[in-house]
């Protein structure tokens, strides 16, 4: 059995274990989209790394992402990886359970969460301390917003129908700006929570620093809308692939299913070249289509 086959085989025994149809189907079509995606890509790599013949400890620092990065890297160059534990497939499927929240979202977060409790038995981190201290940042940013925001009101501050507000536009273009003006609105940014969570590290912005800081943020948004907040999903947002496991924007079965009430909000830059900047950024070759 190579990578592939004992990935898909994992994932069905979790589909199986739970009753999660919407899984299983994906998981049964050869051509599946999810077979493409960097959660499986990531997690048949570790399986390709756990099945061959060696250290399986050291094996993983060979294992990469759809990106070629190293995913257990701190610093590759240096020689540097978080990797404290064999991953235990089966163990992982048992504790999905304790993750509920994602088997009511699509296929895409049901493996996303898998994934992310693979990273986590491999870098010896404890998800559930990770999201502790992460929601208690949130609960502390809502009391001090209610007492210094003057457009935050308590009584309002929960609705029955909650908006998951999507901006999309590059950096500067006004999103951080448009949210200040919000009232009653809970900021989730990936960058706030790595910050947070793995500052000890570097950051040092590897696959598995980035997939466990995701991870908590989809948890936590799932929470808050569940709750009743608004939830502004800060980032570009700019790649349809990219949000599409939030916004369902992309029809693919592996998105379907998100229960969220998502509202885009597209932002474009005001600021204006003159010819001379153009031909400065013309000259930086880094676009593959003409700039203008």
């Amino acid at each position: 059995m190579n990578a592939h086959e004992k990935t898909v085989e994992i994932l069905k025994q979790a589909a199986g274990k739970y009753e999660l149809d919407n899984l299983r189907k994906v998981l049964e079509y050869d051509e599946s989209l999810l077979f493409e995606k960097d959660i499986f890509i990531s997690l048949k790599n570790i399986v390709e790394a756990d099945l061959a013949v060696g250290n399986t400890k050291e094996l993983l620092k060979e294992a990469k992402n759809v990106y070629n990065g190293p995913i257990f890297a701190v610093n590759a160059r240096q020689g540097k990886y978080l990797i404290k534990s064999e991953p235990d497939f089966q163990k992982a499927v048992e504790m999905l359970g304790e993750y509920d929240f994602c088997f009511n979202l699509s296929p895409y977060h049901i493996v996303n969460s898998y994934l992310s409790l693979v990273i986590a038995q491999v870098t010896g981190l404890d998800v559930d301390k990770l999201y502790n201290k992460a929601n208690q940042h949130i609960k502390e940013f809502v009391e001090y917003a209610l007492q210094n925001y003057p457009n935050w009101d308590e009584d309002t501050l929960t609705t029955e129908d909650p908006v998951l507000m999507m901006p999309i536009g590059a950096a500067g273009s006004g999103k951080s700006t448009f949210y200040k003006e919000l009232s009653n609105v809970i900021n989730f940014s990936c960058d706030n929570i790595r910050y947070l969570l793995f500052k000890e590290y570097g950051p040092c912005f590897s696959p598995w620093e980035s997939g466990l800081s995701w991870w908590i943020v989809n948890r936590l948004v799932d929470h808050y809308l569940k709750d009743g907040y608004n939830v502004f999903y800060n980032g570009v947002n700019t790649d349809l692939e990219y949000r599409s496991p939030i916004t369902m924007e992309h029809d693919d079965p592996i998105y379907a299913g998100m229960p969220y009430n998502v509202k885009l909000v597209y932002f474009e830059s005001p600021v204006e070249l003159t010819s001379k900047e153009l031909e400065e950024l013309k000259s930086v070759n880094l676009w593959e289509t003409p700039i203008e």
